[in-house]
């Protein structure tokens, strides 16, 4: 009798336990870090825009490995872990029990790990992964930005790469309705300040554009891959992206993707691209450089070389690529008012300006005008 009341005892004490540890409310982060010079890790709220708030330090053993045990899950956001002069951010929703990964100084700081326990960490790094590969152009910023299950990894995305850009500023105000709508509660006060900012700053560049929506396009008349000259006025009837750029830009080569897919869908129907690049070296750099003619020829040789063959590898397959090899020195570029590109203009098939960068709605602004 006594052992089978002595099993009941402890039974029961099994099941509170187990009942007790399914209804702890904290949060274990626990990994491993290499090729960092640091023995602690300190994890922060990391909101946009903000001070980071630290939460809890832990110490980093020998092999880079540690633990963040807390006795509640922070809640919903975007955190960072900071060692060695490196971050990586953490994004929660705040059901998260154990968070765990182990990586390495460059991936640690790219966001580029794998990790387990964090939905929202996990769909942040894989988008870094694409952004790594070349892989986000506009069109997967945006279906990622409308699409990923926590907005607040839309939001870490968007600090790291889309920050200080008002011609991005639509795509944080749709991650700021999408936080809005799946965690009601949460206060984006800085968020909301940031986006009024950058609202500001858009209208103010719009006011001093050197072309406007409605306007007769200038001419574009310059050599192209061969030499031979071509007029942007050759393409009129058709609808036409005048698409400046650079094989050494960055967001120029994550853009080509999506006009390339633009174009191959509606060249049929009237469409064509004119790219005009700012690849090459102007006489400034020659002088800053102090080079002599012969190393400043070469230079410009291996630029036009780098051109080629970023037309070859994006698949940027229509006829009118044009440039005058002289970089920021491209007399069109101060023509066209281009400061910083990639810098897109729309033109009807009347050689006047339908719209001015749609790099976001280009499909939208382009079925308007077709």
């Amino acid at each position: 009798m006594r052992t089978l009341l002595n099993y009941l005892i402890a039974a029961f004490a099994l099941i509170i336990l187990v009942q007790c540890q399914s209804d702890q409310s904290g949060l274990n982060i626990e990994g491993k870090v290499t090729g960092i010079d640091d023995n602690s890790i300190h994890f922060e709220k990391s909101a946009f825009n903000s001070p980071f708030e630290s939460i809890k330090k832990s110490e980093l053993s020998e092999d880079g490995s540690f633990s963040i045990q807390l006795d509640e899950n922070p809640g919903a956001g975007v955190y960072r872990l900071r060692t060695g002069g490196r971050n990586a951010k953490i994004i929660l929703d705040g059901g998260e029990k154990k968070i765990s990964f182990e990586t390495d100084a460059g991936t640690f700081a790219r966001n580029t790990f794998s990790v387990q326990g964090s939905e929202g960490s996990m769909e942040l790094n894989q988008a870094m992964m694409d952004l790594a590969a070349n892989k986000m152009g506009a069109d997967k910023i945006e279906e990622f930005i409308k699409e990923v299950n926590n907005p607040y990894a839309a939001q870490a995305y968007a600090e790291r790469n889309l920050k200080g850009r008002p011609e991005f500023v639509n795509y944080h105000q749709e991650i700021l309705k999408r936080i809005q709508e799946v965690y009601p509660d949460m206060k984006e006060d800085a968020y909301t300040s940031y986006i009024n900012q950058m609202n500001q700053q858009l209208a103010s560049r719009r006011r001093g554009e050197k072309i406007k929506v409605g306007q007769q396009a200038p001419d574009i008349v310059m050599p192209d891959v061969n030499g031979k000259m071509r007029k942007l006025s050759d393409l009129r009837g058709k609808v036409v992206l005048v698409d400046f750029w650079a094989s050494w830009c960055g967001p120029c080569r994550r853009a080509n993707p999506h006009v390339v897919e633009i174009y191959n869908k509606y060249k049929d129907r009237g469409f064509d691209v004119f790219s005009v690049s700012l690849d090459g070296l102007g006489k400034q750099d020659k002088k800053r450089f102090k080079l002599s003619d012969e190393a400043f020829d070469k230079r410009v040789a291996d630029s036009k070389k780098r051109w080629l063959a970023a037309i070859a590898k994006d698949k940027l397959t229509w006829e009118n690529h044009v440039s005058e090899l002289k970089k920021w020195e491209t007399p069109t570029a101060r023509n066209w008012g281009v400061t910083g590109i990639p810098k897109t203009f729309l033109i009807d098939r009347d050689g006047k300006i339908a719209a001015v960068n749609p790099r976001f709605n280009l499909e939208q602004a382009l079925l308007k005008t077709l």
